[in-house]
């Protein structure tokens, strides 16, 4: 190809320059820089996605030492195995229990030993008992053992039977 056939653009050099300035803000103005975002504290709970407390099919919460409180109620004659949540000041949310037997809310996060809680079901719904050492056990075992077949659960499963068994042996 010769030098007088050469193609040439014929489109002149440009170019785009953006230039950024540091400013200082008014907490007012940092709020509404992106007016599209809502606020949402990072203790907050969706209840969707593969990662959440409000997801008891999730383990993640395995390795931080709590398990779903899945188990009968410990204060009456009902056998009928639950997932139990906190009443208290409307909060609903999920509880669990601790390889310590401290059972937890994963909403309003109020926690504490098993016996410092009272438990309610539907066939005595509004009227919350302690219960004795032995029911707790009992309960508390029995929906262990649904959960003891969960891979992510089945170490955790384990410490909290085995707490159960030492505290028992303290009575």
């Amino acid at each position: 190809m010769t030098d007088k056939f050469k193609p040439v653009p014929n489109v002149p050099k440009t170019y785009e320059q953006f230039v950024l300035e540091e400013q200082q803000l008014t907490p007012e103005q940092g709020r509404n820089l992106y007016p599209d975002l809502s606020y949402e504290d990072i203790k907050s709970q969706e209840g969707y996605g593969p990662c959440s407390y409000c997801n008891p099919q999730c383990t993640c919460y395995a390795s931080s030492g709590y398990a779903p409180l899945y188990m009968s109620c410990p204060s009456c004659e009902n056998r009928r195995l639950m997932v139990w949540t906190h009443h208290d000041n409307n909060c609903c949310g999920p509880m669990y229990i601790s390889e310590y037997l401290d059972i937890e809310c994963k909403r309003c996060y109020q926690s504490g030993h098993w016996r410092g809680w009272k438990f309610s079901c539907s066939e005595h719904e509004g009227y919350k008992h302690a219960t004795s050492f032995m029911s707790f056990k009992d309960a508390v075992r029995m929906g262990l053992g649904m959960q003891a077949g969960n891979s992510g659960l089945a170490d955790l499963v384990l410490r909290i039977s085995t707490r159960l068994i030492k505290e028992g042996r303290n009575q």
